[in-house]
C-alpha cells in the first residue's frame, strides 16, 4: 500500500474543503464555540426561569423552590421581597449572559479554554444576582427584620 499516495488525497481533500466551505465553515465553528453556546443556552433559560418566578412566586417560606438563603428566609416580608428582586435580577443578567456569547465572533480558544470561560461566565452571573439580592435585603430590612421606608 502506498502511504504516500494516501496522504496527498487527503491533503487535497482538506485543501478542497477549506477552499470552498471556508466563510461557511467559521460560522459554523461559531456556533459550536462554548463561549457561545453556554451563554446563549443559560441566558434564556436564566430569562424563562426568572419570570415564571414573577409570575408564580412561592407563596410560604419553603426549602424547596424559590430564592432562599439564610437571610431571605428570616420571615414572610423579606422572603416575598427577595423573590420579587431576584426574579427580577435573574430576568436581566439572563439577558447580559446571552449578550456575552457574543464573544465568541471575536474569541475562538479551543473546547477546553471555552468550556472553562462559558462556565465560568454563568457561575459569575449566580455570584452576582446572589450578592445583589442579599445586598437589597440587608439595604431594605433592618436588622430587627422590619422593612424600612426610604
Amino acid at each position: 500500500m502506498n502511504f504516500s499516495n494516501e496522504n496527498s488525497k487527503l491533503e487535497n481533500k482538506k485543501s478542497y474543503l477549506l477552499k470552498y466551505t471556508g466563510a461557511a465553515n467559521d460560522r459554523v465553528m461559531n456556533l459550536i464555540n462554548p463561549i457561545f453556546i453556554i451563554p446563549a443556552l443559560t441566558g434564556p433559560f436564566f430569562m424563562m426561569i426568572g419570570a415564571l418566578m414573577l409570575k408564580f412566586p412561592p407563596k410560604t417560606i419553603n426549602g424547596i423552590y424559590g430564592y432562599r438563603t439564610p437571610n431571605s428566609m428570616k420571615s414572610q416580608e423579606r422572603w416575598d421581597y427577595s423573590q420579587r428582586y431576584s426574579a427580577k435580577e435573574m430576568i436581566k443578567l439572563g439577558g447580559i449572559l446571552s449578550l456575552t456569547s457574543l464573544i465568541s465572533i471575536f474569541y475562538h480558544p479551543n473546547e477546553v479554554i471555552g468550556s472553562i470561560i462559558g462556565i465560568s461566565l454563568m457561575i459569575t452571573m449566580i455570584i452576582i444576582l446572589v450578592m445583589k439580592t442579599e445586598r437589597a435585603i440587608k439595604k431594605t430590612f433592618s436588622k430587627n427584620q422590619v422593612r424600612q421606608t426610604p
